[in-house]
């Protein structure tokens, strides 16, 4: 997958006479490929373990961001049982709600409340104030009606677990992602503002703004997909050999249990013992394996 150092290719699409978007999808390439290697270095292990487990547990997830936190693009990687969402969907574009599980240790969680990232309210982390242990925060992708125009909008909502204490609230919007109607047409206003300022040269009156209706809030998409075999049932989690192997599995480790146990059964020995036995000897008796005593008989 990964040939050197070039990890992203570019592809175009038009016509390209002069060789100009040729250059820019190459620049495009090397620098993706300097950040993915140099500046994300979880990315090339989360890959590898994507890759190892994918075709067992059939369905992995990556989570794709810029971290306020760590100040850098990230990439992480995600097990399907930290990413909860409606198994009945057809994909992950329309779920109106995914919630990421995110364990996180005391210190990280105190560290981003004094960063701002994080409200500075109690969370307790127990009893013991001074506890080391993981705490599950569960950071989720939904629509919420802040505005309460009846109108749901996309927002990214972070609760503790525990205390069930909202810690963040953002918006998971922005300009690429609101599209108004101009006209006839629905288009992103960031796509309107691009073409007026290339056009004009200088940006996007605010009178212009109160012409525009809004059309639709798409949420900023963090999560991507990786699936093996599509499950048979249509659901959003995909299938993998562990799925299909389970049964023979089974099988197969009932009956290794049943022959080692039938071995431990015939390695017990057993004997004959005479009613006429006569020893003077009480107490309790040790035999070595495959040891026979000697008996007086009647």
């Amino acid at each position: 997958i990964v040939r050197g150092n070039q990890v992203v290719r570019g592809q175009i699409s038009g016509f390209d006479p002069d060789g100009a978007k040729a250059q820019v999808a190459k620049r495009i390439e090397k620098h993706m490929s300097y950040q993915l290697l140099e500046e994300m270095p979880e990315w090339e292990e989360g890959m590898d373990k994507l890759l190892i487990a994918l075709p067992i547990v059939g369905c992995m997830f990556k989570k794709s961001y810029f971290s306020k936190y760590d100040g850098r693009n990230c990439s992480e990687l995600i097990w399907p049982k930290d990413l909860v969402m409606n198994y009945k969907a057809k994909s992950m574009l329309p779920v109106p709600r995914i919630t990421h599980l995110i364990p996180m240790y005391p210190q990280e969680i105190i560290e981003r409340q004094m960063q701002g990232v994080y409200l500075n309210v109690d969370l307790g982390f127990g009893e013991d104030k001074t506890t080391e242990e993981l705490q599950d925060m569960f950071e989720q992708h939904c629509l919420v009606d802040m505005d309460e125009d009846g109108y749901k909008e996309p927002y990214i909502v972070t609760v503790h677990k525990t205390s069930q204490k909202i810690v963040r609230i953002v918006a998971n919007y922005d300009k690429d992602t609101i599209f108004v109607k101009a006209g006839d047409t629905i288009v992103a206003l960031a796509e309107i503002e691009g073409a007026y300022k290339a056009e004009h040269g200088a940006d996007l009156p605010a009178s212009e703004y109160e012409s525009f209706k809004l059309a639709k809030l798409e949420p900023v998409r963090y999560f991507t997909k990786f699936p093996f075999i599509p499950a048979p049932d249509g659901g959003i989690y995909d299938i993998g050999f562990g799925w299909l192997l389970y049964h023979i599995i089974e099988t197969i480790n009932t009956t290794i249990n049943q022959i080692i146990d039938a071995g431990s059964l015939a390695n017990l020995q057993g004997g004959f013992k005479s009613k006429s036995l006569i020893t003077d000897k009480k107490g309790e008796k040790t035999w070595k394996r495959g040891e026979l005593k000697d008996v007086d008989n009647l």
